[in-house]
């Protein structure tokens, strides 16, 4: 007998049996729910208009395993799922974004930084410029000419 080919996360699903809510009442039963470990959701059943499985961060009961197993086995992808390559290169680009936000104010800094100093030699050519008086030709030089 062949082995049916899974998604790489239903390994990451977890079916717990016995679960009560965290803050529930006192008289609250326990029910059977699935649990995406990696992130935090819930599987769902809606039989409303958008008829089919979810994931939210409230569980349905599924009364026993084999019927949650059989609902994951419906179920989409849950949310912001990737395979672990996926979720390492998301970790690395996060921390990229980080590193230039970073660079992002250095270099600010650094035009802050060269934009006096360019407005102190523009005085300093200024100056110069009127203690030659009418032989220099500051004019042209400041227009590029």
């Amino acid at each position: 007998m062949s082995e049916l080919r899974q998604p790489w996360w239903f390994s990451e699903c977890e079916v717990i049996e016995k679960y009560v809510a965290p803050f529930a009442k006192d008289d609250a039963r326990p029910k059977c729910v699935v649990l995406h470990v990696p992130s935090g959701f819930f599987l769902r059943h809606s039989s409303g208009p958008q008829q089919g499985h979810f994931w939210d961060c409230y569980g349905d009961n599924y009364l026993d395993e084999r019927l949650a197993r059989l609902a994951i086995s419906q179920a989409p992808p849950p949310p912001k799922a990737g395979p672990p390559v996926g979720r390492e290169k998301e970790r690395e680009l996060e921390q990229t974004i980080v590193r230039l936000r970073y660079e992002k104010a250095d270099l600010k800094a650094q035009v802050a930084r060269n934009d006096e100093r360019h407005t102190r030699v523009v005085e300093w050519m200024k100056s110069i410029a009127q203690a030659l008086g009418p032989y220099s030709d500051w004019k042209t030089w400041e227009m590029g000419e």
